[in-house]
């Protein structure tokens, strides 16, 4: 089976020790956390990779769309995940890592005029989500809504900006970062209505055989990294809080 990893694969870092073992890293494109364009590839990128070089690990990273990541895990593609959500199901073929950051789920709507409503008909509210994710062990509170999946959060607001959707679940981050990076301040905001949160973990994939002790080892460098300051200073040179 051929799999689209369609991504060329980018060197992050290259230790200097010939021996140091190498990490074949994969990541949905999901901006601000993982994305090719930006600096050290996404702050959810550089936590990983710094973690991981400390730990004495070189890393190589491809991005992909999600789909394309799960199917890849099947063919030994890749041995680890930068971003993802621990589910009972994915336990069986990886091992995941502490978290290293929380998802905040929100829901994105368009700002009311004139005393618009967001559904002034009260029928089952559209609520757009990417497709593949595991939202399934993050339920959205909002009972009857009908979950519409697509590709990407941005192809979710450009339906909610056409009518098609009344909200979008997204990260906060993702959320904000869609909205400035395409000037919607003035016609989308977030909508004061809870939603679950999730913790972000890294995963390696069980194909290799020293997977536990790599999420070990990454798991104290992480701790590392917060206690002497280089966690929040990775955050920080993104203009993220934790």
């Amino acid at each position: 089976m051929k799999i689209r990893l369609v991504a060329a694969t980018l060197l992050l870092f290259v230790l200097p020790v010939s021996a140091a073992p190498e990490l074949r890293l994969a990541a949905d494109d999901w901006p601000p956390y993982t994305n090719k364009h930006l600096y050290r590839y996404g702050f959810a990128t550089a936590l990983v990779t710094e973690a991981l070089r400390r730990a004495g690990y070189q890393s190589s990273l491809a991005i992909a769309p999600w789909g394309d990541i799960v199917a890849a895990a099947d063919v030994d593609a890749f041995d680890a995940v930068v971003a993802a959500w621990k589910t009972k199901a994915r336990e069986n073929i990886a091992v995941f890592s502490e978290p290293y950051l929380i998802n905040r789920f929100v829901l994105v709507q368009k700002i009311p005029t004139d005393g618009e409503a967001v559904n002034p008909d009260g029928g089952q509210l559209r609520v757009g989500v990417v497709e593949d994710y595991a939202y399934s062990e993050a339920p959205l509170q909002m009972p009857g809504a009908q979950l519409i999946p697509a590709g990407s959060v941005d192809e979710n607001v450009r339906r909610l900006q056409t009518g098609e959707l009344d909200y979008v679940l997204a990260d906060s981050r993702v959320a904000k970062y869609v909205i400035d990076s395409r000037l919607l301040g003035k016609q989308l905001e977030l909508a004061n209505i809870e939603v679950a949160n999730r913790e972000l973990r890294m995963a390696v994939l069980t194909t290799r055989p020293d997977a536990a002790e790599i999420v070990a080892a990454f798991n104290t460098s992480l701790a590392a990294m917060r206690a002497d300051g280089s966690y929040n200073a990775i955050l920080n040179s993104f203009r993220v809080s934790e």
